[in-house]
């Protein structure tokens, strides 16, 4: 399961409708796989829609949800206001890293030993 965000980006001064998780879901074909659906309507980059989905890989992931929601934008008048910035998963590295006691951010691996000539030898 797969969770992209679809940045949106208001032409209008109207807020996004109340029910707009439901129209995104509702909008989404069955083999698009869309298990989950959660608005932000006020973020300091403007509306974000996360949406938990099943694919193959990241890269189906952010077509599926951007496909869905240029869907749902199209198909509802009070949804014509807004526009799809982009669509994509978010990397959240950093907070993996922590969560694993793996040192300083990026590292996932401790530094290989060339001189032993086993550049794993860490593990």
């Amino acid at each position: 399961m797969y969770l992209v965000h679809a940045q949106l980006t208001a032409r209008t001064d109207m807020p996004l409708p109340g029910d707009t998780s439901e129209t995104i879901r509702a909008h989404a074909k069955t083999d698009e796989s869309i298990e989950y659906v959660v608005v932000h309507p006020t973020t300091p980059t403007g509306p974000v829609i996360g949406l938990f989905l099943l694919a193959g890989s990241v890269e189906e992931a952010e077509v599926i949800g951007a496909t869905v929601c240029e869907r749902a934008l199209r198909g509802r008048a009070e949804l014509s206001g807004f526009q799809l910035l982009a669509c994509e998963a978010r990397l959240v590295a950093e907070y993996y890293d922590r969560l694993a006691g793996l040192g300083p951010p990026g590292r996932v691996m401790p530094r290989p030993d060339h001189d032993s000539g086993n550049p794993f030898l860490g593990f």
